[in-house]
């Protein structure tokens, strides 16, 4: 998939963000790795977090969990929770809020999306499994942390 130097300068500054704020909200210096070969290759970070600016979420109430992409000539390809890297953690949100979840229990929400009643939507370049927000919130067992910004 195509991305403009725009585009990757707002995930690079997400991600810079979200790096400060783990840093100041919970003392982790997280190892993030910039390089499409080494995020291929290990992972988003070292430290096994990825992030992802979910630009939509306060307008729809959703969190966009990514499961595939479309990638080159095969139609689409595993990603996201489904990647296999090093990630445990994902770190996804806005600008105001973010959740921290495991990848793993994130994997199980997706793979039962059906038994939740989230619903599964497809684009030109992405598959994804819609989680409402609410959800997370209503069930804590789910969410390591709930990650306030306003006053960031």
């Amino acid at each position: 998939m195509y991305m403009s130097g725009e585009q990757l300068e707002d995930i690079l500054i997400y991600q810079d963000f979200i790096t400060i704020q783990l840093h100041k909200q919970l003392g982790w210096s997280l190892n993030q790795l910039a390089s499409k070969k080494y995020n291929i290759e290990v992972g988003e970070s070292l430290s096994g977090i990825e992030i992802k600016n979910d630009k939509k979420m306060a307008e729809t109430g959703n969190l966009y969990i990514e499961i595939g992409e479309h990638h080159y000539q095969e139609q689409f390809v595993k990603s996201g929770v489904y990647r296999d890297d090093n990630t445990i953690l994902w770190c996804i949100g806005d600008f105001n809020t973010a959740y921290l979840l495991v990848k793993k229990q994130l994997k199980y929400l997706c793979d039962n999306y059906q038994k939740y009643g989230f619903k599964k939507i497809q684009t030109d370049n992405s598959i994804g499994i819609l989680i409402p927000s609410s959800f997370l919130d209503a069930h804590d067992l789910y969410v390591i942390k709930k990650l306030d910004f306003k006053e960031a």
